[in-house]
């Protein structure tokens, strides 16, 4: 937070400066707007960076814990950047209510979509899908929107990210970011 004092207090001292050149007739009019205009862009551009530290590429470590035999599930939610990001080989299921999905959601888009490609229907998976798959004991990685997930496996770990929560269910190893 002492970076963004140091900032507001550059940038006022910045246009400060500008102003006292323009009223000494160093710089013209135009200038002067220009380097505002600049000064409080770049103010921005830094700004932005300083408060926002974590981003995309950092919420991917859990992609070590992910073994092949793994089942990724996206519960109630497509995370487009995660199979990118976690460079994963095979589809994830999704969890959703297939029979009511609304007109302008991205599950509506991805049911849709299976009228092009009709054998996927497999990875849209609905809740008793993915209860029978917990209760298997096969390995499951569920990412689900912060707290929409009522997990209620005692063995499941679970790591918290800035856009989902992470939960591993019948994972015989320790997990932590």
């Amino acid at each position: 937070m002492e970076q963004l004092y140091w900032l507001g207090g550059s940038v006022i001292i910045s246009i400060i400066l500008f102003m006292l050149a323009y009223q000494k007739q160093l710089i013209s009019h135009f200038k002067l707007v220009l380097a505002a205009v600049i000064v409080l862009c770049m103010s921005i551009s830094f700004g932005v960076k300083i408060l926002d530290q974590k981003n995309n590429a950092t919420q991917v470590s859990l992609q070590k814990y992910i073994t092949p035999d793994a089942t990724i599930v996206f519960y109630n939610y497509y995370f487009y950047d995660a199979p990118f990001l976690m460079n994963l080989q095979k589809p994830v299921c999704l969890v959703d209510d297939w029979e009511h999905v609304g007109l302008d959601s991205s599950a509506f888009q991805i049911k849709d979509g299976l009228l092009f490609e009709p054998e996927r229907k497999q990875y849209l998976w609905s809740e008793n899908n993915l209860a029978q798959k917990v209760q298997s004991g096969q390995p499951v990685v569920i990412l689900a929107r912060t707290n929409s997930y009522k997990n209620s496996n005692p063995h499941a770990q679970v790591l918290h990210y800035r856009n989902y929560d992470v939960y591993f269910l019948n994972y015989p190893q320790q997990v932590q970011k």
